[in-house]
């Protein structure tokens, strides 16, 4: 699925390399208590891989150990967002929808996000250059790292997956 949006405004989250680190608890969100710098897991890309598109847990249980992340749905129907702790499933059809704290999912990736650090970035003309200017600022390339990116695009060009 290939969904095109003009002058789409939004916040690209944790979607750029899907990658977590620098993260920590912020007041407000119903949460466990997890250390600073820590992302929260359950299943792996591997099993994805391999068929294992059976719940292991649900879209609240995973709010509970972060406010920003990815995931993926029962039978792989869609897409998880987790955004300033709110959950979405970007659908096959191109529709972005809020979804249910017991909605279930088969894998998710998740973090408190409140930033170490920001920066500006100036004249940004394709995802190629955001990725080249994001690994500057990248203290370590062998660790995990939550990005949060305010963003007006001209064009938007995102995948999700079809219910397998």
């Amino acid at each position: 699925m290939y969904l095109n949006h003009q002058r789409t405004k939004g916040i690209l989250a944790a979607c750029l390399f899907a990658i977590f680190v620098y993260a920590a608890s912020v007041p407000g969100y119903a949460q466990v208590s997890e250390p600073k710098g820590t992302m929260f897991q359950v299943s792996t890309v591997t099993g994805l891989e391999r068929g294992l598109f059976y719940p292991v847990t649900t879209v609240g249980q995973m709010k509970q150990h972060g406010n920003i992340g990815v995931g993926a749905f029962e039978g792989m129907d869609g897409e998880l967002l987790i955004v300033d702790g709110q959950a979405y499933n970007a659908m096959y059809d191109g529709k972005v929808v809020p979804v249910a704290d017991d909605s279930p999912i088969v894998y998710g990736a998740v973090a408190f996000l409140n930033a170490d650090r920001t920066a500006s970035l100036q004249n940004i003309a394709s995802y190629e250059q955001l990725q080249q200017s994001l690994e500057k600022l990248l203290p370590n390339r062998n660790l995990f790292y939550v990005f949060k990116v305010q963003v007006t695009f001209n064009y938007l060009k995102v995948r999700s997956t079809a219910k397998q």
